[in-house]
């Protein structure tokens, strides 16, 4: 009973949390001046909300996901070459968008992203970034997990994104999917009873996918070969 109420408090102050971040109310600023920008950072976009992850194709082109706008943003250098070009490439398909990635290899020209469609459902969506109008669901994730990291394996086209588990303890999770067309196969769960599982990134040479957990500070490593948890760290 005492864990089921410290399990409600945590994810009523996450609640709390996500709600003043999306609040109406004016960003705070800074005291005094902002200092200049180093001389070897560039601005390439600004003003935006909440980005959650970015991309690129085999174009150089970036994509990002704009958290609470529920928009995927594209954003490339213009045809003059000395500036770039923000536009917002798909929006009105979710209320919460997160981590978003390029399958350059097997799907060339196509985001796939995690997120919460509009209908509450937590979906892998594919948008071909050529006309974003004909987004797809390939798979969809357990109620409660919305997804955040995102990578795909090369060597076996595999994808895997975690999701936070409502920060709740031993809430996380990691998810595996098979883009291989036909879509439709459900997410397959890797591993589970994680804490507040967060970006994700995968050592291609050795096969060692990695997690990262947000509140512990720590690394969470598992075999993509051996299909084996290898520790944490």
């Amino acid at each position: 009973c005492v864990r089921a109420h410290a399990m409600a408090f945590v994810s009523l102050i996450v609640l709390a949390l996500v709600a003043l971040a999306s609040s109406k109310s004016p960003p705070a600023t800074l005291p005094g001046p902002v200092p200049p920008l180093p001389p070897n950072v560039t601005v390439v976009a600004e003003g935006f909300s909440w980005i959650e992850n970015l991309c690129f194709d085999g174009s150089g082109n970036m994509y990002a996901s704009e958290r609470l706008r529920g928009q995927l943003l594209q954003i490339k250098g213009d045809d003059s070459g000395g500036g770039y070009v923000n536009s917002v490439l798909l929006e009105g398909v979710w209320s919460l968008v997160l981590g978003c990635v390029v399958d350059e290899q097997r799907h060339p020209g196509v985001i796939f992203t995690v997120g919460k469609l509009l209908n509450g459902t937590n979906a892998l969506v594919a948008v071909p970034a050529a006309n974003p109008s004909g987004w797809e669901v390939v798979a969809f994730t357990p109620d409660g997990f919305c997804g955040n990291g995102i990578r795909i394996h090369e060597k076996t086209g595999m994808l895997y994104t975690s999701s936070e588990g409502n920060f709740l303890p031993n809430g996380g999770a990691v998810f595996s999917v098979n883009i291989s067309q036909p879509w439709g196969a459900p997410a397959v769960v890797v591993a589970d009873g994680l804490w507040a599982t967060d970006g994700l990134w995968i050592d291609q040479d050795r096969d060692v996918l990695y997690v990262g957990l947000l509140f512990s500070a720590q690394v969470w490593a598992y075999s993509l070969a051996t299909n084996a948890p290898l520790g944490t760290y």
